[in-house]
């Protein structure tokens, strides 16, 4: 049997995701603590976290997909351009 996610988890989970959307809506940190009823160092701190989660979401992506996507672009203007060209 699986173990369950501490309770806790999941609400420092929600909480975070919460914060991303009311960043994106363009709110302040301070703004959010309001919002969702915890001390502005608490949304600091997410806002901390989720940076540095982006941050490794993109290294990832640099090394792993993203080559292969340039790659296949610059094939297929070589491409195109060959066959444009006859």
């Amino acid at each position: 049997m699986p173990r369950s996610v501490p309770r806790n988890r999941i609400q420092i989970k929600e909480r975070r995701e919460n914060v991303l959307v009311l960043l994106t809506k363009g709110m302040k940190g301070y703004e959010i603590a309001k919002e969702l009823g915890v001390d502005a160092s608490t949304v600091s701190r997410d806002i901390h976290y989720l940076t540095g989660e982006s941050q490794n979401y993109l290294s990832s992506l640099a090394k792993g997909t993203l080559p292969f996507m340039y790659q296949t672009s610059i094939e297929g203007i070589k491409n195109g351009f060959h066959i444009h060209r006859r």
